[in-house]
């Protein structure tokens, strides 16, 4: 026989004593007694009891919540856990042990549960792990509470083939799903009780809406009318009135909070009221553009700005999934640069590293064995000598210019006037210049399409694109054209100014003002131009990776003449 079989029976002779984590206030110093569990007694049940063993056991955060607030815990009720302590734990997965006489035809020994532990008596919630002690303890006591309540018996049975941690995971499981899957109530409930917290009724339309009884309240009263209420709507909250009116909501009841905040501070919500009796808060709080603003070193002007009109717009699910695109065509063409530049980039790293290997090691082993034949040296050879001896004993001067150098460009580089003046160098560059132009304008078409097909205003638009262009030149073009059209002029009047961007892409962007289609027209030369980077990121890699191999074969070379040439002139004086 399994040595499982007797536990899961469940009819081994009970012990006289079990122990339980009793909470006797607030604080994790009030949980059991010095850091360990309560001792008790294990009494037979009562009549209109059941003994039932606890199997498994999980905590959460509401479990967390009890432990520091103690008996001001809203489920609690003021309860004076000194005198009165409970127990911890609802998410509990037990077994039957012995039954009282009002359930023995009902329960027997090994039958498994889980509890539901959110339990109704005459509409008064006495939760298990709240005001019935709970699961934190070997064994626990369930009587007509749990056993009959509002909804009948609040023990689930579970399948004996489940696994006992398995059962535990049911009530956090259901918890999951009945959040995701609860239909929020989006106007006053119909026939239902409201209460209206503003100087006048008059001020809260109701749209066709059919609450059943109302109630009105200004908000200068020193106190809310007695609840439940279904609906409460507050204009012009404070947090004051905000706490107060969450203590009034019926289960399922739902906070409309309209306008403007009349005073700023922090307001008190029971959170776990939310979660357990769906009660719901609407309006209040910052949209969701102004939170993400409050995060600019994750989310660009760009993203902040797309969201602001989306919910301005109503559209925001279809803003979500254009900022998904923009992202997922963004960073692929990041990639390609990526991984078409990692080849010339590991070519140039092992090409440095065998050259210093061979100026600081090699040359230094040929240069001795020249002294000691004390032949004079041809000038390619005392040139690397003298490269060699230098990086050898003055590495340091090597590393400290090069750091000083990259100071000083980062520092030029951060003024306006530096920046401009680089970025036009880097457009002067062959080869690297086409494939900058390129990618930058599919930048800039790619941006404006996406934020102006999504209705953000023009003059945020092409202040958002400067922003984005990585080439200031390019970016000193948009502004240029941002601040006429100010004074009424079109995006193509001034596009083309200074020869920064093409006349096809300045002419593709005239015709599409002219037809109302700019967002489309910027769509398609931001796919062209997105080809057109990928196929010149190609050209300039193939080209970049001869002309490397020729640049480290030239050095090697140099070196290798510079090392053997003094040897065949040894040979040809010993002959």
């Amino acid at each position: 026989m399994s040595k499982l079989e007797p536990y899961r029976r469940a009819d081994q002779p009970l012990p006289a004593q079990y122990e339980a984590w009793q909470v006797f206030g607030a604080g994790m110093e009030n949980v059991g007694r010095d850091g360990k569990p309560v001792t008790l007694p294990l009494r037979e049940p009562a009549g209109n009891e059941i003994l039932v063993r606890v199997d498994v056991l999980g905590l959460c955060l509401s479990d967390m919540k009890i432990i520091k607030q103690g008996g001001q815990h809203a489920r609690l009720r003021g309860r004076d856990l000194a005198n009165d302590p409970t127990v911890l734990g609802h998410e509990c997965a037990c077994t039957v042990v012995k039954a009282g006489a009002r359930w023995k035809d009902r329960f027997r020994p090994g039958q498994r549960y889980i509890v539901q532990a959110d339990i109704y008596i005459d509409g008064v919630s006495f939760a298990f792990g709240y005001m019935i002690p709970g699961g934190l303890a070997e064994y626990a006591y369930a009587d007509e509470r749990v056993l009959d309540g509002d909804e009948g018996c609040y023990l689930l049975p579970v399948d004996p083939a489940t696994g006992y941690s398995q059962s535990a995971l049911a009530e956090p499981w259901a918890c999951v799903e009945m959040s995701y899957s609860l239909d929020d109530r989006l106007s006053l409930k119909a026939g239902g009780k409201t209460l209206i917290v503003a100087d006048s009724p008059a001020e809260v339309d109701l749209q066709g809406m059919s609450p059943g009884e109302i109630a009105h309240t200004p908000p200068s009263a020193d106190r809310l009318p007695e609840g439940p209420f279904d609906d409460i709507v507050i204009v012009r909250p404070t947090p004051e009135t905000v706490t107060a009116a969450g203590g009034k909501l019926a289960k399922n009841g739902n906070l409309w909070l309209l306008g403007e905040p009349a005073a700023d501070g922090p307001a008190t919500l029971d959170v776990g009221a939310i979660h357990y009796e769906n009660k719901r808060v609407f309006g209040g709080g910052n949209t969701l553009a102004e939170a993400l603003g409050q995060h600019p070193k994750v989310f660009s002007e760009l993203y902040i700005n797309m969201v602001h009109a989306g919910e301005v717009s109503g559209s925001l699910d279809a803003v979500m999934e254009r900022l998904a695109d923009f992202t997922e065509s963004e960073l692929e063409t990041r990639n390609k640069i990526v991984s078409a530049m990692a080849y010339p980039a590991i070519m140039i790293v092992v090409g440095v590293a065998v050259v210093i290997v061979l100026l600081t090691f090699v040359i230094p082993r040929f240069t001795m064995m020249f002294e000691e034949m004390d032949q004079q040296l041809p000038a390619i050879t005392l040139l690397l000598v003298g490269i060699s001896n230098f990086l050898k004993f003055y590495w340091w001067v090597l590393l400290g210019g090069a750091i000083l150098l990259g100071v000083l460009y980062r520092r030029y580089n951060a003024t306006p006037e530096g920046r401009l003046q680089v970025d036009t160098f880097k457009l002067r560059i062959p080869l690297v210049s086409d494939f900058l132009r390129k990618r930058e304008i599919a930048k800039f078409a790619r941006t404006m399409g996406t934020l102006l097909a999504n209705g953000v205003p023009i003059l945020k638009t092409l202040e958002i694109v400067e922003a984005v262009m990585s080439n200031k030149v390019l970016a000193q073009q948009i502004v240029n054209v941002r601040e006429n059209i100010r004074e009424g002029e079109k995006v193509s009047d001034r596009l083309g100014e200074g020869g920064v961007f093409p006349p096809m892409v300045v002419n593709m962007v005239a015709i599409g003002e002219e037809t109302g289609s700019l967002e489309q027209t910027l769509d398609r030369i931001a796919r062209a131009y997105e080809g057109d980077t990928e196929r010149a990121m190609r050209s300039l890699t193939t080209m970049i990776e001869p002309l490397l191999i020729l640049l480290m074969g030239g050095v090697v070379g140099f070196i290798v003449i510079a090392m053997i040439l003094p040897i065949f002139m040894l040979s040809t004086s010993l002959r």
